[in-house]
C-alpha cells in the first residue's frame, strides 16, 4: 500500500510539473528582491550581460539560479538562463563556439547581436572529450575554481531486496552480481525479471559509449548492451549518459568484476517514476544515481532504505575512456565539480571576483533544520526541495529554494559581491554618468578660467581684449604684400583676353592705368612707351584716360603758378640784379643795444661732473653801458632723451649780469647715474625774456646741453673684469637689465620659479596620493565597510590640480608680460645701438662698418637677450626645479621610511637603494654641468667662426636689397658676379654654421646621455624593487612611489637639459656680448668730449671760441686723416693744410680744388661735419677757430629724405626744421614742389631742390655746399641760384618769409640776428649769379701740404697744386703765424667792413 501511494503521488506531481513553466521563464519573470528592497551594487544598465547554462539535473539548476539572482539583483548584470538538453557541449559553449540547438537564450542574444559572457557553474569534468580539454589548454575559456562540493555517482539497490535471505549482504556485496559465480545466478535472474534488455533487438545500442548513440525509445529512452547477443541482460536504470560518460558502460561489461549488465537510459520523468517505484517497493533493480541530487534526497526524506553498491578500490583500476573503450574496474571516482567561464570575465573584475568566490558547501553541519536554509549546502538544498515537494522539483520550487538561500545567507555571499559605496558624482554605472559630474566640473573649470582670463589677468583669451586687438588691426589677416600680389594676379588674369573678344571685353593697353591720387597729384597716369602687343585692339574705343594739363608742367612752371610765388621771384630777381651792381657790401648800421645770448649752441659735459655750466655773453655795448641786466633762463626737456628729475634738474632760473659784466654763468645740476651706462642725451636751455634792464635777446637764445657718459657698457663694468672667460661680462649685462626692469624683473623671476611647482611638485604628489593612498584605500578596505570619503579625496585632489593649473597660468601670464624679452630688453638694446650709431661723428663711423652695426643690432642683440637675459630666468627656474626634485626624492624616501616603520615595530634605517636614488640626482646635476663647462671654449670658437662668416654674407645681402635702385645700371655679367660673390659667402657660412650647430647640439647631448643612463638605471633597479615589494612584500617601493621616481628623474633630466641649454646659450651669448660691448663702448662724439674736458678743466670761463674772430680760421697744419683700415671713402678723403686761411663771414666763399674729395673734406671741416684728426710727424698741430655761437650746416652731396615706412611727406619732414607750416607751404610752392608728396619718392633733381629748401628753412649762419646746383633741373637752376644768393646776402630766412608774405613768429622776431649769412661753395664757380661785392675765392690746392706725395684714389695729396685765381677778392692765406699780425692788410681792412664784426 505504501509503495502504491508513493507511486501515485509521483505520477500526479510529474504531471503538474510538466504543465508548469520552464526555469528560464520563471527566472525572467520573478525577482527575489524587490527594487526598493535591494539596489544592485553596480548599475550596469544592461550593457554587461551574462548567460548561465542550465542543465537537466537539479543541483546544477539550483547553483545557476542562485548565481543568476546574485548577479542580477545584487551586482547589477543583465542575466538570463540558457536551458540545454545535454551537457555534452558545455566546454564548447563556454568557449563561445555555438551551434544550432545550444539554447534559446543564446539564440536570442546572438540574434540581437549582443555581447555577453557565458558560464556553467557545475561541470563534471571527467566527461570532457579531448577537444574540450584542448580548448581549456588553449585558453579559450577560464576555470573559475571548484564549486565547493564534490560529485560522485554510484549504483543503488533497495535495502530490503539486498538483505533478502537468499542473498545476504556480504562484505563483498558487489560479488553477488558476478555473472561468473553460480551463487549470483539467482540474483541476476531476479534482476532480469524486474528490468531486462533484449540485446538482439535492432533498437538496442551496442556501440562503445551510450552518449554517442541517438535516442531510440519512448521519451528519449536509450537501451545499451555490451554486445549484440541472443539473450536478455539485467538492466541498470540510468538517466543521462553524459554524466559519468563511459564509466557505466565500462563497469557494466567489466570482466574483472564479472559484470554483464545492460543499461537503460530513461528520461528525467520516466527515470524518476520507475526508479523511485522500484526502490520504494524493494524490487530487484539496480539504479544509477549521483549526489547531490533531489532523487536521492527525496528517498532519504521519504525514509526509503537504499544501499550503494560499493565497488572495489584496486591499486590498479584500469584505464577509462569517454567512449567506454577502457577497462575501468573500480568504484565511480569522486569528481571535483568546476566552474567554467568565458573569456569576457577577464575584462570584468567584478565578474571575475564573483565567479572565483562563488561556492556552496556540501552539507551544513547538523543537517537541515526544518525549512531554514541558513548555512545550507547543496545537499541541504536538495533535501529542502524534496521536503517541499514529494515529486520532481518544479521551476518555481527551484527559484524559491535559490531565493530563500540568498536571503538567509547574505553573510556568506556578501564577500562574493563587491559593494560600491560610491557617491553619485563618481558612480560610473549611474544612468546619468558622467553628465552631472562632467557638467559641474566643466562649469567650475570654465568659471575659474573666465575669472582668471577676464577680470584678473585680462588676457587675449577674454572677449573684450580679443575684440580690441581685432578692431585695432582692422581684422586684417592678410599682409598688404599678399593682397597686392593677389590683386595683380587678378588683374593679369583679366587682361588675358583672346583675340576674338568683343569690343566690350578688350584688354586695356598695357602701361596705361586708371587715374590715381597720390602725393598731391589729382590725376596721374603712366603711359608705357612699349609697342602694343599683338592682339591688342587699336580702335579708339574705349578711349584712353585723359591726362591733366598740369601733368606736363615742369618744376619751373609750377613754381610760378601762384601770384605770391611770382611776386617772390620778382623781388628776388630785382635784389640779385641790384646786388650785381654793388661795388661794396652795404654796411649794417651799428647798434648800441644791450644784447645777451648763450656763448655756445651746445654745452657738452660729463655725467660724472654732476653739473653743467651754461655761459651767457653780453654785447660790448651792454657791458660798457654800466647798467644791470636780468634775464630768465628756462631749463627743460626736449627730444634728446633726458628726463627731468631723473637726469637733470629742470626749472626756470634768474640770471643777473651786473654793470660791466660781460659773462655770466648758470649751473644746472646733472644726475650722475653710477654703475649705469647710457647713451649721450641732451636737454635744452632757453633765454625766454629780459626781466630787468633795457637789453634784448640775441641768437643763440637756445642751447643744447649734451650729457656725455664715460661709463662702460654694460653697467660700468671695469676693464679688469673683461679679460676673462666672459662670465663677468655676462653678469654685468644681466645686472644692467635687472636694474632697468626693476619690479618687472622680480615679478618675472617669481613667476618663472613658480612654474615648475605645478609640474614637479603638485602633479607628482597628486598622482602619488591618488595611486598609493586613495586607490589603495579603496582596494584594501572591506567591501561592506568602504566609505565614500576616498572619492571625495579624489575630487579634492583634482580641484587642487585645477587650482594649481590656474596659478600656473597666472605665473605664465606674469612672466610673459613682465619679462620684456622681445618688446622690452631686445628693443631697448637695439635702440641703444641705433642711437649710438646715429650720433657718431663722421670719422667714428669708420671704426666699424655699417654692416657690423646692423648685424650686431639684429643678430647679436637677439642672441644676447634670448640666450643671456632670458636664460637667467630659465636657469633660475631649472635650478629651483632641480631643488624641488631633490626635495621631492628626499620626501618620497622619508615617506617610504615612515610607511616601512609603521609596518614594523622595529625602526628601520633608510634603505641603501633609496639613498642611491638621492645620490643619483646629485650625480646627474654635477656631471651635466661639468660636461658643458669643459666644452666652453670650443663653443666660443665655433660660434665666433659662424658669426664672422654670416656677418660678411649679411653685409653683401644688405647692400643688394637696399641698392635695388642701381640695378638698372648693372650689366648682366655684373649681376651674375654679384650673385656669385654672395653665394660664395653663403658657401663659406654654411660649413661654419654646421660646425657651430653640431657643437652646441652635441654639448647639450652630454646632459641627455647622463640623464638617459641614470633614468635607465633607475628603471632597472626601481622595477626590481617594485617587483620585490608587490610579490613578496620586501622593501617599500610602491607603485605610486615608482611612478613618482620615474617622473622626478624625467623632470631632473628635463631641467638639467634646460640648464645645459642655458649654459650653451650663454656661451653663445658671450660671443655676441663682446661685439655689442665693443660697439657700444666705442668712444663717440670725440670733439664734444674734448670740449667738455676743456670746459671742465678751465672752469667754464675760458673758451675756444673768440669774440674777436670774425671768420672761420684754419691754422697751419690742420689735418684730417682717415684710419688705415678705411682709406677708400666716398665723400671725404685725407687732407693736410700746409698753410692756414680765414673764411670770412657774411660772404659767398667759392673754394675750388682739383681733388673733389679733398674739397669735400675741407667743406666738412668748415661745417664741423668732420673734425681735425692727427697730423703728420713733421707738422705742428692745427686748429680751426670759429666765432662763438655760430650755427653750421653742410648741404648733403646726394639728396636725402626720410624713407621709413609710413611715407613721410615733404611737409612733414620740413616741419622738423622748426619753421612754421605757413612758411614751409609758401616756400615749397615757390620752388614747384608738392608738399604732400613722399619725400623719398623725389628724383635726384627735385631731391636736390628739397635739400636746399630744407637747409634754407634751418637758416644756419654758415652753409657749406659742394656743387649745390649740379643735380637741379635745368629749368630751375637759375631760380635756385637766385634763391641762394638772396638768402645769403638779402637777409636770410626772415627776408624770404617777408617776401612770401609770411610773418615770422613773434618770439623769433624779437630776437636780434645779423642780416648776412655765409655761403661756402665748392667747385661752384659759375653756378650762382656774379655778385662781386659778396664773393671771395679760394684755391685750396695752394694750401695743401707740400711734403712727400701720397698716392690716393684720385691722385696725389700733399703736393701744392693749382694757380692763382683770376677773379677779384682772392682770399689771402696765412703764412704760418696766427693772429692779426699774420694777416695781410687787405684781409684786415675787409674784416673791418664785414657787417658781422659788429654783432657783439
Amino acid at each position: 500500500m505504501k509503495t502504491f501511494l508513493f507511486s501515485w503521488i509521483v505520477i500526479v506531481q510529474l504531471g503538474q510539473s510538466a504543465r508548469g513553466s520552464s526555469l528560464e521563464e520563471v527566472f525572467a519573470q520573478k525577482r527575489c528582491y524587490s527594487e526598493t528592497e535591494k539596489t544592485p551594487s553596480f548599475g550596469f544598465r544592461g550593457y554587461r550581460r551574462w548567460v548561465l547554462e542550465v542543465n537537466a539535473w537539479t543541483s546544477q539548476r539550483l547553483v545557476s539560479t542562485i548565481a543568476g539572482i546574485l548577479l542580477r539583483e545584487c551586482v547589477g548584470y543583465s542575466v538570463s538562463l540558457n536551458a540545454v538538453e545535454s551537457a555534452l557541449r558545455t566546454p564548447q559553449r563556454v568557449a563561445k563556439k555555438f551551434v544550432a540547438g545550444d539554447g534559446d537564450a543564446v539564440a536570442a542574444r546572438l540574434k540581437a547581436n549582443e555581447d555577453f559572457g557565458y558560464a556553467n557553474l557545475e561541470v563534471w569534468t571527467l566527461g570532457q572529450s579531448r577537444e574540450q580539454q584542448n580548448l581549456l589548454s588553449q585558453g579559450r575559456f577560464r576555470e573559475a575554481g571548484p564549486i565547493g562540493y564534490t560529485g560522485q555517482s554510484g549504483w543503488w539497490v533497495s535495502q530490503s531486496w539486498a538483505e533478502h535471505a537468499h542473498w545476504r549482504v556480504t562484505p563483498e556485496f558487489y560479488r553477488a552480481y558476478d555473472s561468473r559465480r553460480n551463487s549470483s545466478q539467482e540474483v541476476l535472474r531476479a534482476l532480469r525479471e524486474q528490468s531486462a534488455v533484449d540485446c538482439q533487438l535492432a533498437t538496442v545500442c551496442c556501440c562503445g559509449s551510450a552518449q554517442s548513440c541517438g535516442k531510440n525509445g519512448k521519451d528519449g529512452e536509450l537501451s545499451w548492451c555490451p554486445h549484440r547477443v541472443n539473450s536478455s541482460l539485467p538492466a541498470v536504470l540510468a538517466q543521462d549518459p553524459m554524466i559519468d560518460a563511459g564509466f557505466n558502460e565500462e563497469l557494466a561489461q567489466s570482466q574483472r568484476l564479472g559484470f554483464n549488465f545492460a543499461l537503460r537510459f530513461l528520461g528525467q520523468n520516466a527515470f524518476s517514476q520507475e526508479a523511485s517505484a522500484a526502490l520504494a517497493s524493494g524490487a530487484a533493480q539496480v539504479v544509477h544515481a549521483w549526489r547531490p541530487s533531489v532523487f536521492l534526497s527525496r528517498l532519504r526524506v521519504q525514509d526509503v532504505p537504499i544501499l550503494r553498491l560499493m565497488l572495489p578500490s584496486f591499486e590498479t583500476c584500469g584505464s577509462h575512456n569517454n567512449d567506454a573503450s577502457g577497462d575501468w574496474a573500480c568504484d565511480f571516482p569522486v569528481q571535483d565539480l568546476r566552474k567554467l567561464v568565458s573569456l569576457e570575465v577577464e575584462l570584468d573584475s567584478v565578474a571575475m571576483h564573483f565567479f572565483s568566490q562563488f561556492n556552496l558547501s556540501d552539507r551544513r553541519k547538523g543537517g537541515l533544520d526544518g525549512m531554514e536554509l541558513q548555512g545550507a549546502g547543496i545537499q541541504d538544498l536538495t533535501d529542502w526541495l524534496a521536503m517541499r515537494s514529494n515529486t520532481t522539483a518544479s521551476a518555481e520550487d527551484i527559484f524559491q529554494a535559490a531565493c530563500s538561500w540568498v536571503r538567509e545567507n547574505e553573510a556568506d555571499w556578501k564577500s562574493w559581491v563587491l559593494s560600491r559605496n560610491v557617491p553619485m558624482f563618481a558612480d560610473t554605472l549611474h544612468f546619468l554618468y558622467p553628465i552631472p559630474t562632467l557638467m559641474v566640473v566643466l562649469l567650475l573649470a570654465i568659471a575659474y578660467l573666465v575669472f582668471l582670463e577676464n577680470p584678473w589677468l585680462w588676457t587675449t583669451l577674454s572677449i573684450p581684449v580679443a575684440r580690441k586687438i581685432l578692431q585695432k588691426n582692422q581684422k586684417r589677416w592678410r599682409s598688404e604684400l599678399d593682397e597686392r600680389m593677389r590683386e595683380r594676379k587678378a588683374a593679369s588674369a583679366s587682361l588675358a583676353t583672346p583675340l576674338s573678344s568683343t569690343a566690350s571685353e578688350r584688354t586695356p593697353v598695357p602701361g596705361v592705368s586708371a587715374p590715381s591720387v597720390r602725393s598731391g597729384f589729382d590725376s596721374l597716369t603712366t603711359v608705357s612707351q612699349q609697342p602694343l602687343p599683338i592682339g591688342v585692339s587699336t580702335d579708339p574705343e574705349p578711349p584712353l584716360p585723359t591726362l591733366g594739363a598740369d601733368y606736363w608742367k615742369g618744376v619751373s612752371d609750377r613754381s610760378k603758378e601762384s601770384d605770391r610765388a611770382q611776386e617772390f621771384w620778382r623781388e628776388a630777381d630785382e635784389w640779385v640784379h641790384a646786388a650785381e651792381k654793388w661795388s661794396s657790401v652795404p654796411e649794417e648800421a651799428a647798434s648800441s643795444a644791450d644784447r645777451v645770448r648763450f656763448a655756445q649752441r651746445t654745452f657738452p659735459c660729463f655725467q660724472h661732473s654732476r653739473e653743467v655750466v651754461l655761459q651767457l655773453l653780453r654785447s660790448d655795448a651792454g657791458t660798457s653801458s654800466g647798467k644791470r641786466l636780468v634775464v630768465e633762463v628756462e631749463v627743460g626737456e626736449c627730444d634728446g632723451g633726458a628726463k627731468a628729475k631723473r637726469d637733470f634738474t629742470a626749472g626756470t632760473h634768474r640770471v643777473e649780469l651786473a654793470p660791466g659784466q660781460a659773462f655770466a654763468e648758470l649751473r644746472v645740476p646733472v644726475e650722475d647715474h653710477k654703475d649705469a651706462w647710457q647713451n649721450s642725451y641732451w636737454f635744452q636751455a632757453q633765454l625766454t625774456q629780459v626781466l630787468d634792464g633795457e637789453g634784448m635777446l640775441a641768437v643763440p637764445v637756445k642751447t643744447t646741453v649734451l650729457v656725455l657718459d664715460e661709463n662702460t657698457w654694460p653697467c660700468n663694468i671695469p676693464d679688469s673684469q673683461r679679460q676673462g672667460y666672459g662670465i663677468s661680462l655676462l653678469r654685468y649685462f644681466i645686472r644692467a637689465d635687472r636694474l632697468r626692469q626693476g619690479e618687472k624683473w622680480n615679478k618675472t623671476m617669481i613667476a618663472m620659479i613658480w612654474l615648475p611647482v605645478h609640474s614637479v611638485v603638485v602633479s607628482t604628489l597628486v598622482q602619488k596620493i591618488l595611486v598609493d593612498h586613495v586607490v589603495h584605500k579603496l582596494q584594501t578596505a572591506d567591501s561592506w565597510t568602504r566609505t565614500a570619503w576616498p572619492y571625495w579625496e579624489c575630487l579634492i585632489l583634482v580641484m587642487v590640480q585645477l587650482v594649481s593649473l590656474g596659478l600656473n597660468r597666472w605665473a605664465d601670464v606674469v612672466q610673459t608680460r613682465n619679462r620684456s624679452r622681445t618688446g622690452g630688453i631686445r628693443q631697448v638694446h637695439r635702440s641703444h645701438m641705433m642711437r649710438k650709431f646715429m650720433h657718431l661723428e663722421r670719422a667714428e663711423f669708420w671704426e666699424a662698418s655699417e654692416s657690423h652695426w646692423l648685424y650686431s643690432m639684429m643678430y647679436d642683440v637677439d642672441v644676447a637677450t634670448g640666450s643671456a637675459y632670458f636664460q637667467v630666468f630659465v636657469m633660475a627656474q631649472s635650478i629651483f626645479a632641480l631643488v624641488l626634485s631633490i626635495l621631492l626624492v628626499c620626501g618620497l624616501a622619508a615617506w617610504s621610511h615612515v610607511v616601512r616603520s609603521e609596518k614594523s615595530s622595529v625602526p628601520s634605517p633608510v634603505s641603501i637603494q633609496t639613498t642611491w636614488y638621492i645620490v643619483g640626482v646629485f650625480i646627474m646635476i654635477f656631471a651635466g654641468i661639468l660636461g658643458v663647462w669643459i666644452r666652453m671654449k670650443m663653443i666660443w670658437v665655433a660660434v665666433l667662426a659662424r658669426k664672422n662668416k654670416e656677418s660678411a654674407w649679411f653685409r653683401s645681402i644688405t647692400w643688394v636689397f637696399t641698392s635695388w635702385r642701381q640695378f638698372h645700371g648693372l650689366l648682366s655679367q655684373e649681376r651674375v658676379a654679384l650673385e656669385k660673390q654672395v653665394l660664395k659667402q653663403n658657401g663659406d657660412f654654411v660649413p661654419a654654421h654646421r660646425d657651430a650647430r653640431d657643437t652646441m647640439n652635441d654639448t647639450q647631448w652630454v646632459t641627455h646621455w647622463i640623464q638617459g643612463i641614470a633614468y635607465c638605471l633607475m628603471l632597472l633597479f626601481g622595477t626590481f624593487a617594485l617587483a620585490e615589494h608587490e610579490a613578496y612584500g620586501i622593501g617599500v617601493m610602491e607603485v605610486g612611489t615608482f611612478y613618482a621616481l620615474c617622473k622626478v628623474y624625467l623632470t631632473v633630466g628635463k631641467y638639467i637639459g634646460r640648464l645645459s641649454h642655458s649654459f650653451v646659450d650663454m656661451q653663445r651669448a658671450i660671443v655676441s656680448l663682446r661685439d655689442i660691448a665693443a660697439l657700444l663702448n666705442q668712444k663717440c662724439q670725440n670733439s664734444q668730449r674734448r670740449e667738455a674736458t676743456r670746459l671742465a678743466s678751465c672752469g667754464g670761463m675760458q673758451r675756444r671760441y673768440s669774440v674777436q674772430e670774425q671768420g672761420i680760421r684754419f691754422e697751419n697744419g690742420v689735418s684730417f686723416i682717415r684710419p688705415k683700415h678705411n682709406k677708400q671713402g666716398v665723400t671725404f678723403s685725407d687732407l693736410v693744410l700746409r698753410r692756414g686761411c680765414m673764411l670770412p663771414l657774411g660772404r659767398q666763399v667759392h673754394v675750388v680744388a682739383r681733388n673733389e674729395r679733398v674739397l669735400r673734406s675741407f667743406l666738412g671741416l668748415a661745417a664741423e661735419v668732420i673734425h681735425p684728426t692727427e697730423v703728420l710727424p713733421d707738422m705742428t698741430s692745427g686748429r680751426i677757430i670759429m666765432p662763438a655761437g655760430l650755427s653750421l650746416m653742410m648741404l648733403p652731396t646726394v639728396p636725402i629724405a626720410i624713407g621709413i615706412d609710413g611715407g613721410v611727406t615733404i611737409l612733414q619732414q620740413l616741419e622738423f626744421t622748426g619753421a612754421s607750416k605757413e612758411l614751409i607751404l609758401a616756400l615749397v610752392e615757390a620752388v614747384g614742389l608738392e608738399p604732400h608728396r613722399e619725400a623719398s619718392s623725389l628724383g635726384p633733381g627735385m631731391g636736390q631742390i628739397f635739400s636746399i629748401i630744407r637747409a634754407l628753412l634751418v637758416d644756419p649762419d654758415v652753409l657749406c655746399a659742394f656743387r649745390p646746383l649740379a643735380l637741379v633741373p635745368l629749368d630751375m637752376q637759375r631760380q635756385v641760384a637766385q634763391l641762394l644768393c638772396f638768402w645769403q646776402g638779402g637777409g636770410g630766412l626772415p627776408r624770404i618769409a617777408k617776401c612770401l608774405g609770411v610773418s615770422m613768429p613773434k618770439e623769433e622776431a624779437a630776437v636780434y640776428r645779423p642780416v648776412a649769412r655765409t655761403l661756402i661753395l665748392g667747385n661752384s664757380k659759375r653756378d650762382l649769379p656774379v655778385i662781386s661785392a659778396l664773393e671771395v675765392h679760394l684755391d685750396l690746392d695752394e694750401l695743401l701740404w707740400t711734403g712727400p706725395a701720397r698716392e690716393t684714389e684720385e691722385g696725389p695729396v700733399g703736393t701744392t697744386c693749382g694757380t692763382p685765381l683770376e677773379n677779384q677778392n682772392h682770399l689771402h692765406l696765412n703764412s704760418g703765424a696766427t693772429g692779426d699780425a699774420a694777416r695781410p692788410e687787405g684781409c684786415i681792412s675787409w674784416l673791418a667792413r664785414n657787417p658781422f664784426v659788429h654783432t657783439l
